[in-house]
């Protein structure tokens, strides 16, 4: 199982009531119902069982947006991710009394190819500046992946389609086509075909019965996306985008 690095930014926790709402800490700035597109509920700890059964789902399921590639599951070890929880539960007692628990999650790893059969692809994306945030260099969606065989097109990710707000009509839950559009580079082999690993963050309250039109299609409501890219040359391992969905 991957590691994954909770963001600061993101606590799950419950610290007042108001109008019979609770202040959920995930985004400070909003009261809520505790609705799943805020992370928090008032539940119970998955058993053991329940959450081997999602686990073995969001492995043998993947989303849409990798469905014109040969997917398999598989591990990277040593990897961090960044995510919404380190992957365990966290209770924390409200001043109500009400005991509040953050979802679990799970982070299902694919190794992607092409339906030819290659496992290599140029990856397009955009190289985008973030000016906020020192400057720091940005590679967004729509990604597209070149098979280095047979040169078809794929698409693999467009964050204003896929993931847990695109798919619940909010739209992209990040910055996407903004920059220059290009071909990702190896920072030692400059261009080079990349074996292409994904990830996706699924909390474990997609199977509450909060969306009736979607049952059946839990697995296109990841909360997060990582893109991890070896290189073929060097054989470098570096993550390449990670996009936060929700």
């Amino acid at each position: 199982m991957p590691t994954v690095r909770p963001r600061r930014r993101h606590v799950y926790s419950a610290r007042r009531w108001k109008d019979n709402r609770l202040w959920c800490g995930y985004e400070p700035e909003r009261y809520c119902l505790c609705p799943v597109r805020l992370g928090c509920r008032v539940r119970q700890s998955l058993t053991q069982s329940e959450s081997m059964d999602q686990a073995s789902y969001f492995r043998t399921n993947p989303p849409r947006c990798i469905a014109g590639f040969s997917a398999v599951p598989t591990e990277l070890p040593g990897i961090v991710f960044d995510g919404h929880s380190s992957g365990s539960h966290r209770n924390v007692d409200a001043c109500s009394g009400v005991k509040i628990e953050a979802p679990e999650h799970f982070n299902p790893v694919f190794v992607i190819s092409c339906q030819c059969g290659n496992g290599r692809h140029y990856i397009h994306c955009y190289r985008w500046i973030n000016k906020d945030f020192r400057n720091a260099v940005v590679f967004l969606s729509p990604i597209v992946l070149e098979c280095a065989v047979c040169q078809k097109m794929s698409d693999l990710l467009d964050t204003d389609v896929h993931g847990y707000d695109a798919e619940l009509g909010h739209g992209s839950a990040t910055v996407r086509a903004q920059g220059e559009r290009v071909v990702f580079e190896c920072p030692n082999c400059s261009r080079q075909p990349f074996n292409v690993f994904v990830r996706f963050e699924y909390p474990d309250n997609l199977f509450d019965g909060d969306f009736p039109k979607l049952v059946g299609r839990q697995q296109d409501l990841f909360t997060w996306f990582s893109l991890v890219g070896k290189c073929p040359k060097c054989s470098l391992v570096l993550t390449i985008a990670d996009f936060e969905c929700a």
